[in-house]
Protein backbone atom coordinates (compact mmCIF):
# COMPACT_ATOMS: atom_id res chain seq x y z
CA UNK A 1 0.00 0.00 0.00
CA UNK A 2 1.27 3.47 -0.87
CA UNK A 3 0.64 6.54 1.29
CA UNK A 4 -0.22 9.72 -0.60
CA UNK A 5 1.57 12.93 0.34
CA UNK A 6 -1.23 15.46 0.86
CA UNK A 7 1.05 18.45 0.19
CA UNK A 8 2.06 17.33 -3.29
CA UNK A 9 0.69 15.32 -6.21
CA UNK A 10 3.40 12.73 -5.87
CA UNK A 11 2.84 9.81 -3.57
CA UNK A 12 5.57 8.36 -1.42
CA UNK A 13 7.54 5.48 -2.91
CA UNK A 14 7.97 3.67 0.40
CA UNK A 15 5.48 0.90 1.01
CA UNK A 16 3.63 0.69 4.32
CA UNK A 17 2.42 -2.62 5.68
CA UNK A 18 -1.34 -3.02 5.92
CA UNK A 19 -2.88 -3.11 9.37
CA UNK A 20 -4.67 -6.45 9.39
CA UNK A 21 -6.77 -5.57 12.45
CA UNK A 22 -8.14 -2.38 10.90
CA UNK A 23 -8.79 -4.17 7.63
CA UNK A 24 -10.73 -6.85 9.47
CA UNK A 25 -12.84 -4.27 11.36
CA UNK A 26 -13.63 -2.34 8.18
CA UNK A 27 -14.30 -5.26 5.85
CA UNK A 28 -15.79 -7.79 8.25
CA UNK A 29 -18.21 -5.95 10.51
CA UNK A 30 -20.38 -9.03 10.84
CA UNK A 31 -17.67 -10.85 12.83
CA UNK A 32 -18.37 -8.51 15.77
CA UNK A 33 -22.07 -9.32 15.93
CA UNK A 34 -23.36 -10.72 19.21
CA UNK A 35 -25.27 -13.57 17.54
CA UNK A 36 -24.55 -17.27 17.32
CA UNK A 37 -23.41 -18.84 14.02
CA UNK A 38 -26.70 -20.77 13.85
CA UNK A 39 -28.68 -17.55 14.23
CA UNK A 40 -26.46 -15.86 11.62
CA UNK A 41 -27.25 -18.59 9.08
CA UNK A 42 -30.95 -18.18 9.83
CA UNK A 43 -30.69 -14.42 9.33
CA UNK A 44 -28.92 -14.87 5.98
CA UNK A 45 -31.57 -17.32 4.76
CA UNK A 46 -34.51 -15.12 5.76
CA UNK A 47 -32.83 -11.98 4.40
CA UNK A 48 -32.44 -13.59 0.96
CA UNK A 49 -36.16 -14.44 0.81
CA UNK A 50 -37.51 -11.29 2.45
CA UNK A 51 -39.14 -9.00 -0.13
CA UNK A 52 -38.47 -5.82 1.80
CA UNK A 53 -34.80 -6.51 2.52
CA UNK A 54 -34.16 -7.86 -1.01
CA UNK A 55 -35.39 -4.61 -2.47
CA UNK A 56 -33.43 -2.63 0.13
CA UNK A 57 -30.24 -4.48 -0.78
CA UNK A 58 -30.87 -3.73 -4.45
CA UNK A 59 -31.14 0.00 -3.74
CA UNK A 60 -27.97 -0.18 -1.65
CA UNK A 61 -25.98 -1.82 -4.47
CA UNK A 62 -27.39 0.06 -7.48
CA UNK A 63 -27.94 3.37 -5.71
CA UNK A 64 -30.93 5.29 -4.43
CA UNK A 65 -33.15 7.46 -6.61
CA UNK A 66 -32.95 11.22 -6.41
CA UNK A 67 -36.24 11.67 -4.60
CA UNK A 68 -38.14 9.63 -2.05
CA UNK A 69 -41.29 9.51 -4.20
CA UNK A 70 -39.31 7.83 -6.98
CA UNK A 71 -38.31 4.94 -4.71
CA UNK A 72 -40.53 1.94 -4.04
CA UNK A 73 -42.99 2.53 -1.21
CA UNK A 74 -41.75 -0.58 0.60
CA UNK A 75 -38.40 1.08 1.41
CA UNK A 76 -39.76 4.54 2.27
CA UNK A 77 -39.19 3.90 5.97
CA UNK A 78 -35.45 3.42 5.28
CA UNK A 79 -35.09 6.68 3.37
CA UNK A 80 -33.90 8.91 6.30
CA UNK A 81 -31.14 6.38 7.17
CA UNK A 82 -30.22 5.22 3.65
CA UNK A 83 -26.63 6.47 3.89
CA UNK A 84 -25.99 4.42 7.08
CA UNK A 85 -27.16 1.12 5.55
CA UNK A 86 -24.63 -1.36 4.14
CA UNK A 87 -24.40 -5.04 3.25
CA UNK A 88 -21.93 -7.58 4.61
CA UNK A 89 -21.97 -11.38 4.17
CA UNK A 90 -25.57 -11.48 2.89
CA UNK A 91 -26.77 -9.43 5.87
CA UNK A 92 -27.98 -5.84 5.93
CA UNK A 93 -26.79 -3.46 8.63
CA UNK A 94 -27.79 -0.07 9.92
CA UNK A 95 -24.57 1.32 11.40
CA UNK A 96 -23.44 -1.55 13.65
CA UNK A 97 -26.88 -3.14 14.06
CA UNK A 98 -28.26 -5.95 11.93
CA UNK A 99 -31.57 -5.32 10.17
CA UNK A 100 -33.88 -8.18 11.15
CA UNK A 101 -35.99 -9.84 8.42
CA UNK A 102 -39.76 -9.42 8.75
CA UNK A 103 -40.40 -13.08 9.63
CA UNK A 104 -37.90 -13.09 12.51
CA UNK A 105 -38.94 -9.83 14.15
CA UNK A 106 -41.57 -11.30 16.52
CA UNK A 107 -39.03 -13.93 17.64
CA UNK A 108 -36.49 -11.22 18.54
CA UNK A 109 -38.79 -9.61 21.10
CA UNK A 110 -38.70 -12.48 23.57
CA UNK A 111 -34.88 -12.55 24.00
CA UNK A 112 -34.89 -8.76 24.35
CA UNK A 113 -37.34 -9.01 27.28
CA UNK A 114 -35.54 -11.95 28.87
CA UNK A 115 -35.23 -11.26 32.59
CA UNK A 116 -38.37 -9.08 32.44
CA UNK A 117 -36.55 -5.76 32.37
CA UNK A 118 -38.36 -2.45 32.12
CA UNK A 119 -39.09 -0.70 28.84
CA UNK A 120 -35.98 1.45 28.98
CA UNK A 121 -33.67 -1.47 29.62
CA UNK A 122 -35.20 -3.54 26.82
CA UNK A 123 -34.90 -0.63 24.39
CA UNK A 124 -31.24 -0.20 25.28
CA UNK A 125 -30.58 -3.92 24.82
CA UNK A 126 -32.33 -4.13 21.45
CA UNK A 127 -30.96 -0.82 20.21
CA UNK A 128 -27.37 -2.03 20.47
CA UNK A 129 -27.79 -5.16 18.31
CA UNK A 130 -30.90 -5.25 16.11
CA UNK A 131 -32.97 -2.83 14.08
CA UNK A 132 -36.02 -2.58 11.81
CA UNK A 133 -38.59 0.15 11.09
CA UNK A 134 -40.68 0.70 14.22
CA UNK A 135 -38.56 -1.58 16.41
CA UNK A 136 -38.82 0.69 19.48
CA UNK A 137 -42.62 0.75 19.27
CA UNK A 138 -42.76 -3.05 18.95
CA UNK A 139 -40.44 -3.58 21.93
CA UNK A 140 -42.41 -1.17 24.10
CA UNK A 141 -45.71 -2.83 23.16
CA UNK A 142 -44.32 -6.31 23.88
CA UNK A 143 -43.10 -5.27 27.35
CA UNK A 144 -46.43 -3.62 28.23
CA UNK A 145 -48.32 -6.78 27.22
CA UNK A 146 -46.16 -9.11 29.35
CA UNK A 147 -48.49 -10.90 31.78
CA UNK A 148 -45.79 -11.56 34.39
CA UNK A 149 -44.72 -7.91 34.47
CA UNK A 150 -48.34 -6.80 34.68
CA UNK A 151 -49.02 -9.15 37.60
CA UNK A 152 -46.12 -7.89 39.72
CA UNK A 153 -46.24 -4.24 38.64
CA UNK A 154 -46.73 -1.60 41.39
CA UNK A 155 -50.34 -0.67 42.02
CA UNK A 156 -49.89 3.03 41.34
CA UNK A 157 -52.59 3.58 38.77
CA UNK A 158 -54.30 6.91 39.24
CA UNK A 159 -58.01 6.73 39.92
CA UNK A 160 -60.44 9.13 38.37
CA UNK A 161 -61.15 12.04 40.67
CA UNK A 162 -64.63 13.38 41.28
CA UNK A 163 -65.91 16.17 43.52
CA UNK A 164 -68.45 15.65 46.25
CA UNK A 165 -71.38 18.00 46.74
CA UNK A 166 -70.42 21.17 48.59
CA UNK A 167 -72.30 21.38 51.92
CA UNK A 168 -74.30 24.47 52.82
CA UNK A 169 -74.30 24.06 56.62
CA UNK A 170 -71.68 23.15 59.25
CA UNK A 171 -71.44 19.43 60.03
CA UNK A 172 -73.81 18.60 57.21
CA UNK A 173 -71.04 16.51 55.66
CA UNK A 174 -68.20 15.08 57.80
CA UNK A 175 -65.27 12.73 57.21
CA UNK A 176 -63.97 10.35 59.86
CA UNK A 177 -60.70 8.52 60.28
CA UNK A 178 -60.22 5.97 63.04
CA UNK A 179 -56.67 5.24 64.09
CA UNK A 180 -55.41 2.99 66.87
CA UNK A 181 -55.42 5.79 69.46
CA UNK A 182 -57.38 8.68 67.96
CA UNK A 183 -60.62 9.36 66.09
CA UNK A 184 -60.41 12.32 63.71
CA UNK A 185 -63.63 13.93 62.48
CA UNK A 186 -63.42 16.78 59.95
CA UNK A 187 -66.25 19.09 58.94
CA UNK A 188 -66.39 19.56 55.16
CA UNK A 189 -68.03 22.99 55.45
CA UNK A 190 -65.70 24.76 57.90
CA UNK A 191 -62.73 22.35 57.63
CA UNK A 192 -62.79 22.13 61.45
CA UNK A 193 -60.82 19.15 62.73
CA UNK A 194 -61.80 17.31 65.93
CA UNK A 195 -59.35 14.88 67.56
CA UNK A 196 -60.59 12.40 70.16
CA UNK A 197 -58.55 9.76 72.05
CA UNK A 198 -59.77 6.17 71.88
CA UNK A 199 -59.30 3.35 74.34
CA UNK A 200 -59.13 1.05 71.33
CA UNK A 201 -60.33 1.02 67.76
CA UNK A 202 -63.53 -0.83 68.53
CA UNK A 203 -67.11 -0.09 67.66
CA UNK A 204 -68.15 0.90 71.19
CA UNK A 205 -65.48 3.62 71.51
CA UNK A 206 -66.21 5.02 68.04
CA UNK A 207 -69.99 5.06 68.64
CA UNK A 208 -69.61 6.82 72.01
CA UNK A 209 -67.33 9.46 70.49
CA UNK A 210 -69.61 10.07 67.50
CA UNK A 211 -72.57 10.39 69.87
CA UNK A 212 -70.72 13.15 71.73
CA UNK A 213 -69.87 15.01 68.50
CA UNK A 214 -73.39 14.83 67.07
CA UNK A 215 -74.91 15.84 70.42
CA UNK A 216 -72.90 19.07 70.27
CA UNK A 217 -73.11 19.88 66.56
CA UNK A 218 -76.22 17.99 65.46
CA UNK A 219 -76.54 14.93 63.30
CA UNK A 220 -74.82 15.02 59.93
CA UNK A 221 -76.41 14.01 56.66
CA UNK A 222 -73.34 12.20 55.26
CA UNK A 223 -70.37 10.57 56.99
CA UNK A 224 -67.45 9.43 54.79
CA UNK A 225 -64.96 7.00 56.34
CA UNK A 226 -62.90 3.89 55.82
CA UNK A 227 -64.46 0.47 56.32
CA UNK A 228 -63.14 -0.50 59.76
CA UNK A 229 -65.03 -0.26 62.09
CA UNK A 230 -67.55 2.04 60.39
CA UNK A 231 -68.82 -0.71 58.10
CA UNK A 232 -69.64 -3.03 60.99
CA UNK A 233 -73.17 -4.04 61.86
CA UNK A 234 -73.12 -2.16 65.17
CA UNK A 235 -72.11 1.15 63.59
CA UNK A 236 -74.61 0.70 60.76
CA UNK A 237 -77.36 0.28 63.34
CA UNK A 238 -76.12 3.45 65.04
CA UNK A 239 -76.21 5.39 61.76
CA UNK A 240 -79.56 4.00 60.64
CA UNK A 241 -82.18 6.75 60.20
CA UNK A 242 -79.60 9.34 61.31
CA UNK A 243 -77.13 9.88 58.46
CA UNK A 244 -75.87 8.27 55.26
CA UNK A 245 -72.67 6.22 55.32
CA UNK A 246 -70.18 6.44 52.46
CA UNK A 247 -66.94 4.45 52.40
CA UNK A 248 -63.58 5.07 50.78
CA UNK A 249 -62.10 2.58 48.34
CA UNK A 250 -60.05 -0.22 49.95
CA UNK A 251 -56.29 0.42 49.74
CA UNK A 252 -56.97 3.86 48.28
CA UNK A 253 -57.19 6.33 51.14
CA UNK A 254 -57.09 9.31 48.77
CA UNK A 255 -60.77 8.76 48.05
CA UNK A 256 -61.43 10.19 51.54
CA UNK A 257 -59.13 13.15 51.07
CA UNK A 258 -60.80 15.37 53.68
CA UNK A 259 -60.09 12.91 56.49
CA UNK A 260 -56.55 12.35 55.23
CA UNK A 261 -55.98 16.11 55.30
CA UNK A 262 -57.17 16.20 58.90
CA UNK A 263 -54.71 13.46 59.83
CA UNK A 264 -51.92 15.40 58.12
CA UNK A 265 -52.83 18.59 59.98
CA UNK A 266 -52.88 16.75 63.29
CA UNK A 267 -49.47 15.12 62.99
CA UNK A 268 -47.86 18.11 61.27
CA UNK A 269 -48.78 20.58 64.03
CA UNK A 270 -49.00 18.90 67.44
CA UNK A 271 -49.02 15.16 66.91
CA UNK A 272 -45.29 14.80 67.54
CA UNK A 273 -45.54 16.80 70.77
CA UNK A 274 -48.40 14.66 72.07
CA UNK A 275 -46.59 11.42 71.25
CA UNK A 276 -43.48 12.72 72.99
CA UNK A 277 -45.31 13.72 76.20
CA UNK A 278 -47.41 10.58 76.18
CA UNK A 279 -50.08 11.61 78.70
CA UNK A 280 -53.69 12.85 78.62
CA UNK A 281 -55.79 15.08 80.83
CA UNK A 282 -59.51 15.76 81.15
CA UNK A 283 -59.62 19.19 79.57
CA UNK A 284 -61.06 20.48 76.35
CA UNK A 285 -58.24 22.47 74.81
CA UNK A 286 -58.51 24.63 71.71
CA UNK A 287 -55.01 25.17 70.41
CA UNK A 288 -53.94 28.36 68.61
CA UNK A 289 -54.02 26.48 65.31
CA UNK A 290 -57.08 27.42 63.32
CA UNK A 291 -59.51 24.58 62.83
CA UNK A 292 -57.98 22.15 65.34
CA UNK A 293 -59.96 21.22 68.44
CA UNK A 294 -58.55 18.58 70.79
CA UNK A 295 -60.62 16.83 73.41
CA UNK A 296 -58.87 15.39 76.50
CA UNK A 297 -55.36 16.09 75.25
CA UNK A 298 -52.40 17.75 76.93
CA UNK A 299 -49.67 19.42 74.84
Amino acid sequence: MYVVNLLSRSYLKDQVADDTEIDQMVQCVSTHLVITPCRSVQFEKETSTDTELTLLKKYHILGWSGHKKQANQIVHSYWPTKHDIFSEENLLFYKNRVIVPTKLRPKMLSPVHEGHGAVGRCLARAGSVICWPGWARDVEMYVKQCKSCEKYAPRNKKHEYYSRDIPTLPYEHVSAFGGKKFLIITDAYSKWVNIFPLQGKNVESVVDTCTTVFAVHGDSQVLVSDNIPFNSREFRNFAKDRFELQFSSPRYAQSNGLAEKGVHSFYAKVGKQILTIGRLCENIITLPYQGLEFLHLNY
